[in-house]
């Protein structure tokens, strides 16, 4: 299972954000999940990427599409609906070349990026498409470019409450957009934390609280994670964003923990989130799968309801 969600915001730049929990389907039918896959990757300048469904195809289509994307001279970029219409033929032949077993799991493909010239009425501020392409479908593009508008793909997809949480981030005018005060892609970063929370309030077997999150603006494209520490009952809360921070205080717990002695305060609860070692390329995935004891299962990526509403478990012969 996965959810990986694309989105694009008022601030002028892109964002995507991927789980990174595989499925293996053991050979006796059980099955058995684990944090170890990267998921979203860069496409080209402006273009970033990601995947669900068969893990062996995902990643076939993921190197596809950044050499159909050759490079271009300093100050040029992709057209993102270009993109989308040129390369659905050659996904879909692609596609139609593996064996059934990996087509029976289908293979979905998300893309954002930002056009070259094109602005939501502020030079500045980057028009930004969110495209996702589905094997069902025949790889036609399903693209957005409102602002503050999001598509996903995945098992996350289905998951009334992770929609809700993301519509509710990215709409207009969201108090979490102070972060980006001073803090390019700040307010991406922290909607990956809260993701990261609704995640845990509502657990899905298959989707992980471990994120990846890509960051897209005109020149320049960052992949991250959402690695983060809290003290929840100290009475200090501390969270650490991709190599920043902040700190708030609960000052009524903090001055009655500070006139206990030494000995009777309480140890601060430390609760970290650290991104596991995880897999960038097929290669590095089978000798992961392998190392886990699951070289001969087969890997899902997603667990996803195509159209007629039948479950279809999404996977990648190891």
């Amino acid at each position: 299972m996965t959810w990986v969600v694309g989105a694009s915001t008022i601030f002028g730049y892109g964002l995507i954000v991927s789980d990174i929990c595989v499925t293996f389907r053991k050979m006796d039918g059980s099955k058995e999940t684990r944090d170890c896959l990267q998921k979203i990757y860069p496409i080209a300048p402006s273009i970033v990427a990601g995947f669900s469904g068969s893990v062996r195809i995902g990643f076939e289509l993921i190197d596809d599409l950044q050499r159909f994307l050759p490079p271009l001279e300093k100050g040029m970029a992709w057209q993102p609906e270009w993109v989308a219409e040129n390369w659905k033929e050659r996904a879909q032949k692609l596609f139609d070349g593996f064996p059934q077993i990996e087509k029976d799991a289908t293979a979905s493909i998300i893309m954002v990026g930002l056009h070259p010239t094109k602005h939501i009425g502020i030079p500045e501020m980057a028009r930004i498409y969110v495209v996702t392409m589905n094997s069902w479908e025949g790889f036609v593009p399903k693209i957005t470019t409102a602002p503050s508008e999001s598509q996903s793909i995945g098992s996350g997809s289905i998951v009334g409450e992770y929609r809700t949480a993301v519509r509710e981030l990215v709409q207009d005018f969201h108090p979490m957009m102070q972060m980006e005060v001073g803090n390019l892609g700040g307010w991406g970063k922290s909607i990956a934390i809260d993701i990261s929370a609704a995640i845990r309030k509502r657990p899905t077997i298959g989707v992980s609280e471990h994120l990846h999150i890509g960051i897209v603006t005109r020149d320049r494209l960052i992949v991250n994670n959402n690695d983060c520490v809290e003290y929840p009952e100290s009475g200090e809360k501390i969270h650490h964003i991709g190599g920043r921070g902040f700190i708030t205080i609960d000052v009524e717990k903090a001055l009655q923990r500070a006139k206990l002695p030494e000995a009777e305060r309480p140890s601060p609860q430390k609760v970290e989130l650290k991104m596991p070692s995880v897999a960038q390329n097929y290669p590095e995935f089978l000798k992961m799968a392998k190392d886990f004891g699951l070289a001969t299962a087969e890997a899902s990526a997603s667990l996803q309801k195509i159209p007629d509403s039948v479950p279809i478990g999404l996977k990648g012969r190891s």
